[in-house]
C-alpha cells in the first residue's frame, strides 16, 4: 500500500484520520497524567530525598521501609561528648563510633560501655 497525499484524500477520509490522531493524543495524555499522579502518591517516589550542599542538624536517623530507626548520627547528650554514629539493634545494644573511640554499649536510656577501642587499645572493662 502506498502512502496517499493529503490532498488526494476525500473529506471523509481526512476527518477519520483526524479523529484517529485525536483519539491517540487523548490516550497519550491520559497515560502521562496517570503516571504523574502515580509518581506523586506512590510511597517510594523519591519525594523524600533531599539534596543539599550543607545541612545543619543535631541528629539524623536512618530508617527502613516501615519507619524503624536502626542507625543514627547524633550529638550525644553527655557533657563534652563529641558527635558520633550510633547503631542500635532490637535488643538495645549499641555501637557508638566517634573520632576518638569505638564503644559497644548496653542498657536502656543510660547505656554503659561493655567494650571500648581507643588509642590505648582494647578495654573490655571500661569505667563509665
Amino acid at each position: 500500500m502506498t502512502e496517499k497525499n493529503i490532498t488526494d484524500l476525500t473529506l471523509e477520509e481526512r476527518v477519520k484520520t483526524l479523529e484517529r490522531l485525536h483519539r491517540n493524543a487523548r490516550i497519550a495524555i491520559i497515560i502521562l497524567v496517570g503516571y504523574f499522579i502515580y509518581d506523586v502518591i506512590s510511597r517510594d517516589s523519591g519525594s523524600d530525598i533531599i539534596y543539599a550542599y550543607k545541612i545543619k542538624a543535631k541528629q539524623f536517623e536512618l530508617v527502613d521501609g516501615v519507619g524503624t530507626i536502626f542507625a543514627s548520627w547524633k550529638v550525644l547528650d553527655e557533657e563534652n561528648a563529641e558527635p558520633g554514629i550510633v547503631l542500635e539493634n532490637g535488643q538495645g545494644q549499641k555501637l557508638r563510633l566517634t573520632a576518638s573511640e569505638i564503644s559497644l554499649l548496653s542498657g536502656g536510656s543510660n547505656p554503659s560501655p561493655d567494650m571500648v577501642i581507643d588509642r590505648e587499645g582494647l578495654n573490655t572493662n571500661p569505667t563509665p
